[in-house]
């Protein structure tokens, strides 16, 4: 890979990690806002407090899905990118075999095998 896509996996592991963060922070704020129906608190202050806790809530899917969103997009492009370069890289190499190597081989059914490897890289670097 070249350095843009170095880049694009340093970008979607960082990703991964900060939103693979965010869940620990989903369950501590869904236990403070069922810590707020204390059968003592006044309604008001209960309405307020899951008020903020919902701000803080839908706010921290809103940026765990965004985050989500770039790892898969930067994975996927990466996954892509090997995939394709393979092909290049194997089809170079195929053009450049001498006439009596295609007599010993037969290149259908490794073409068929090489697409098959290949798309099995594509999935996993990418739509994991």
């Amino acid at each position: 890979a070249d350095s843009t896509h170095k880049f694009y996996l340093f970008i979607s592991y960082l990703a991964s990690i900060i939103s693979g963060f965010s869940y620990p922070f989903f369950f501590f704020f869904t236990a403070q806002a069922f810590n707020s129906f204390s059968p003592y608190a006044p309604k008001d202050q209960i309405v307020d407090d899951l008020k903020g806790l919902g701000i803080v809530l839908v706010t921290l899917g809103i940026v765990t899905w965004i985050l989500c969103a770039i790892f898969v997009a930067g994975f996927d492009t990466v996954g892509r990118f090997v995939s394709n370069k393979l092909r290049v890289l194997f089809l170079d190499s195929l053009l450049n075999q001498e006439i009596a190597w295609f007599d010993q081989n037969v290149t259908s059914k490794m073409s068929f095998e090489v697409s098959s490897d290949l798309a099995a890289i594509e999935n996993g670097l990418g739509k994991k």
